[in-house]
């Protein structure tokens, strides 16, 4: 897998220097997960990651049950690629927005 590589490596950068303070075991799960993020096509849930890893589906259950902290994760990454001006904008695309449920504006 030395394609991967340059990604493990950006990874684990980003988990070093972010503020989120994570174990070995956790830093590794967490760069598994990321990296089969990118390797998984379509959709991706604990059935998926266990597939398509060495690690077992309850390991990634296991684990999602604890909290991580994506919104810092995030921000480090962001800030390593787009310097300071940063915004962060959230998509709730399980809300119906046409038809009978548009909000009337007025």
């Amino acid at each position: 897998m030395k394609e991967l590589d340059p990604y493990i490596e950006l990874i684990k950068l980003l988990l070093s220097k972010s503020a989120v303070k994570l174990n070995k075991w956790r830093k590794e799960i967490m760069v598994e997960v990321l990296i089969l993020y990118l390797i998984i096509p379509g959709r991706m849930n604990f059935l998926q990651l266990g597939r398509y890893s060495r690690s077992g589906e309850q390991r990634f259950r296991q684990q999602f049950s604890r909290p991580f902290a994506w919104l810092d994760f995030n921000l480090c990454l962001c800030k390593q690629y787009m310097g300071s001006h940063t915004a962060i904008a959230f998509d709730p695309g399980y809300i119906t927005k046409s038809g009978k449920h548009t909000p009337l504006s007025g």
